[in-house]
Formats: structure tokens, C-alpha cells, sequence
């Protein structure tokens, strides 16, 4: 009987542990999910900085160098994002 009542001790405190390393694991990719993004918004914002810079000194007009700028910021952070997301599977 106690015998019994060891082993079902031990597959519910195995079982508990697995759930709980299961939810650690979802939160960790969670946690890089987050970072992820946080380092494309931050990226983004110096890269269009030095698009729209570029792209004022190579043509010497403002409409010029927000266009390249307005493209630069509306395409890059979703290659960037896919790139990032591909580089973590990688790992």
C-alpha cells in the first residue's frame, strides 16, 4: 500500500513538473517574441533616420527623401522580422 501510494505521488509530481516545464518553455519564446519586436520598432527608426538623410542629400529635396524614407519604413521591418523569426528556428 505504501508502495502504491509512492508511485502515485511520483506520477503526479512528474506529471506537475512536465506541465510546469511546458509553460516555462511558452514563456521563453514569448519573452523572444517580445524582444523581437522591440528590436525591429528600434531598428526601424534608425534605419529610416538614415534613409530619409540619404535620400535628402542625394536629391536636396525633403519630398524625395521622406519618400525614401516612408518606403524604407513600410517594407524593412517586416523583411527584418521574417529574418529575425528564421534566424531563431536556426538556433
Amino acid at each position: 500500500m505504501i508502495l502504491l501510494s509512492l508511485y502515485l505521488l511520483w506520477k503526479l509530481l512528474k506529471s506537475r513538473l512536465q506541465a510546469l516545464e511546458n509553460k516555462c518553455v511558452k514563456m521563453e519564446k514569448y519573452k523572444y517574441l517580445k524582444r523581437d519586436i522591440v528590436k525591429t520598432i528600434s531598428y526601424r527608426v534608425f534605419g529610416t533616420l538614415t534613409s530619409f538623410t540619404i535620400g535628402y542629400i542625394a536629391s536636396g529635396k525633403y519630398e524625395i527623401g521622406l519618400s525614401v524614407g516612408l518606403a524604407d519604413l513600410l517594407v524593412k521591418p517586416i523583411v527584418y522580422f521574417i529574418h529575425e523569426r528564421i534566424w531563431r528556428k536556426v538556433q
